[in-house]
């Protein structure tokens, strides 16, 4: 029996998982950090809604996956961003 994996069901995903799928929307965008509202847009094309990604990101975080900071823009209005934590483990 063949399963279908749906990636809405993310909140249930391993701490490996979600680091793959961070790779991929980093990979995809082409850099080490990307911003949040990239990931929303890479995790809405998996049919991940914005609550969900909320979710998606905060799990990343509180999993040691992941770290949330800040850039500033051309305007010095400051974004938050995302990248892969350095030397973790999974």
């Amino acid at each position: 029996m063949k399963q279908n994996h749906d990636p809405t069901t993310h909140t249930h995903l391993t701490k490996e998982q979600i680091k793959k799928i961070l790779k991929e929307a980093l990979k995809h965008y082409n850099g080490k950090w990307i911003t949040l509202k990239q990931l929303e847009e890479y995790l809405e094309k998996l049919k991940i809604d914005k609550e969900e990604t909320k979710k998606f990101w905060l799990k990343a975080l509180k999993a040691g996956i992941a770290e949330i900071g800040a850039e500033t823009g051309e305007n010095y209005e400051a974004y938050p961003v995302i990248w892969l934590k350095e030397n973790n483990e999974t």
